[in-house]
């Protein structure tokens, strides 16, 4: 809760300072395509018995809705944005004990609030950018739980960094962006008090549609 409330504080001042500067607000709404690959974690009894399979199939795409604002300081922009976000992760479990759970197509449901700061270089309605983004969890639903080998170990806030293409027309802009997590798909799963080994890093390719005023 100190982080989120620190988090929003930054968002807050970033909000408001327009001195100096051309500044919009307005909605956005933003499409995100994975960049993630299939990956296969064991599970064992003792670092011995292999008595599961996990494998991760894909993460859906996320779809997101918020508000953002803009400023445009001659050759320089700053961008800051509040975005509710929703996706899903997908997981097939195969059993080597005669499992119910076996070749079961298992989800994690997420519901973030994105917050992303944007920096960099405005001309000609063409904008470069770079800057960190947060993800702070509002709610997960996960079907591992049911898993009696699984257990959760999640962080409430996740870091990573964005960079971005833009172009603005009249009240609308339209961003590209690349995006990476800090952290990796696996850091929160555990499979009998140990990390999965999941290591793929989670990347992503962006399409965001803003309209100011």
């Amino acid at each position: 809760m100190k982080n989120l409330l620190i988090l929003s504080s930054i968002f807050i001042f970033l909000f408001a300072n327009k001195a100096n500067a051309q500044t919009k607000f307005g909605f956005k709404a933003s499409y995100t395509h994975f960049l993630t690959k299939e990956e296969i974690s064991y599970v064992a009894v003792d670092s011995r018995s292999i008595t599961h399979e996990v494998s991760f199939v894909e993460m859906t795409p996320a779809q997101s809705l918020g508000i953002f604002t803009q400023s445009n300081m001659g050759y320089l922009f700053f961008q800051s944005e509040a975005l509710y976000t929703q996706q899903s992760s997908k997981y097939q479990v195969k059993s080597y004990i005669n499992d119910d759970i076996d070749g079961h197509l298992l989800s994690e449901d997420y519901k973030d609030l994105d917050i992303n700061i944007v920096a960099g270089i405005n001309k000609n309605n063409w904008r470069f950018g770079v800057g960190p983004k947060f993800h702070v969890l509002l709610d997960v639903s996960s079907d591992l739980d049911d898993l009696a080998f699984y257990e959760e170990k999640r962080k409430s806030i996740t870091q990573g960094f964005q960079g971005l293409v833009g172009y603005n027309f009249g009240k609308m802009h339209l961003d590209l962006r690349y995006e990476r997590d800090f952290s990796k798909l696996g850091n929160h799963i555990y499979f009998n008090d140990e990390v999965s080994a999941f290591n793929n890093k989670i990347n992503a390719l962006s399409l965001h549609l803003g309209f100011g005023f």
